[in-house]
């Protein structure tokens, strides 16, 4: 259907119409799909399921179809499995960039798939890790630390830590604590903060936050890694 009328999802009903078929005799099945995945199925379902395969039987009975179409339903077919069910999509260049099923423009119109950008995440650690104590830094470095990076904690007086993945890490023993020295070194290097208590680095999207005292003095910051995704418009 996806080739006669251009749109990637043609409803069934529309489908049996084209097809001067008739009408499901059970629609809200169609428009309920969770109606057929509950189990047991009751006997209504039961027909339901046994109707649709009916009609989609006649459907391709009437239809014209040669080994590509054969091939792209193949494709689907393991592209669902591997997606768990999932719709592959992509822009179709000769249709002013609408979305189309990726099985069929790369069956009859691989020419009209529209390359896509590789993904390269920017992230540049490197500025954040400059401004911190270098046994504090140190541990981040790791790759599989730096790729889950989202924010690094330090409260004077308490251990620093770091969000990595969805889950705490501290950064060292239970005897080094952050001190006011690694504080006033770090906002030495951010050179202040606004008067919303946050600071940037120049040309950066990382952020930087100050926790005050009654008498405002700075007692902790918290450090958010920025990235960027290039490609991803």
């Amino acid at each position: 259907m996806e080739i006669i009328t251009k749109a990637y999802d043609v409803p069934f009903e529309q489908m049996l119409h084209h097809f001067d078929i008739g009408v499901h005799p059970y629609p809200r099945y169609l428009k309920q799909s969770n109606l057929i995945s509950q189990r047991p199925l009751n006997d209504e379902a039961k027909q339901a399921v046994v109707a649709s395969a009916k009609l989609l039987l006649q459907a391709y009975q009437k239809a014209q179809v040669d080994n590509t179409f054969y091939d792209a339903s193949k494709l689907r077919l393991a592209n669902a499995m591997s997606s768990n069910g999932a719709r592959t999509l992509c822009f179709d260049k000769s249709n002013d960039y609408q979305l189309a099923s990726y099985e069929v423009l790369c069956t009859w119109r691989s020419q009209d798939l529209n390359e896509s950008t590789s993904f390269c995440i920017h992230e540049d650690l490197g500025e954040i890790l400059a401004l911190l104590p270098e046994d504090l830094a140190r541990p981040l470095t790791e790759p599989s630390v730096a790729s889950g990076l989202l924010d690094i904690v330090l409260d004077r007086g308490r251990r620093p830590w770091a969000w990595v993945n969805g889950s705490r890490l501290f950064l060292v023993d239970n005897d080094r604590l952050v001190t006011q020295e690694d504080l006033d070194g770090i906002i030495e290097k951010i050179g202040g903060f606004g008067s919303d208590n946050r600071a940037g680095l120049e040309r950066q999207l990382h952020r930087i936050s100050a926790i005050r005292n009654r008498t405002d003095d700075i007692m902790g910051l918290t450090i958010r890694v920025g990235r960027y995704i290039e490609g991803n418009a």
